[in-house]
């Protein structure tokens, strides 16, 4: 009765270790995961405002108003009471920069800190990954991804925003995010609504 009792126990214990190894298996292997800051915000706005000496910081409060035309424009929740635009003059008009993040509820949780520059027609002349936070192989890290968002505006469809690896939850959080920044842009800026 002994050994039985030794023997169930053995079997029991080796039973739980592989359903519990295979309820894990979806995890991502820690070393295939990337944590990785590429810029400071005070590089990212130096590399995006070349040659600029004076930039400018503007805290826009959004209006009831404004956060309803921005929800129109990019057709997603706004609930940012306000946003914090870098502004420079230039020979042609003003730029403007914002740094955001943009998370997807995936698994792992991805999460990537950004900056964008606007230019004053509203539409994108540079963006940057400052800092990433997941799955190592990700294209959203890689410049001919980033690349693709080069003259988008507030009003553009972003369908020609593609992956290599298909519509991954990490691109999809960029594209939203991006779109919410050139529609706030847009209402605040552009429409002469602050």
């Amino acid at each position: 009765m002994k050994n039985f009792n030794s023997s169930f126990i053995l079997l029991f214990t080796v039973f739980i270790s592989l359903i519990a190894s295979n309820s894990n298996s979806h995890v991502i292997p820690e070393d295939e995961l990337r944590n990785k800051v590429y810029l400071s915000n005070n590089e990212a706005l130096k590399k995006v405002f070349k040659g600029v000496n004076k930039i400018k910081r503007e805290k826009q409060k959004i209006s009831p108003e404004q956060r309803k035309q921005i929800e129109e424009i990019c057709g997603q929740n706004f609930e940012d009471q306000r946003i914090d635009f870098y502004t420079a003059p230039t020979n042609n008009g003003k730029l403007y920069a914002t740094i955001e993040k943009a998370t997807a509820n995936s698994h792992p949780v991805t999460e990537a800190k950004f900056i964008i520059l606007i230019d004053s027609q509203g539409q994108i002349k540079d963006l940057h990954i400052m800092e990433y936070k997941g799955p190592q192989r990700a294209e959203i890290i890689s410049r001919p991804f980033l690349n693709q968002f080069l003259g988008q505006s507030a009003h553009s469809s972003f369908k020609s925003v593609t992956s290599n690896q298909g519509t991954t939850p990490s691109a999809q959080a960029l594209v939203r995010a991006v779109h919410k920044i050139l529609a706030s842009h847009n209402v605040v800026y552009l429409t002469g609504e602050n």
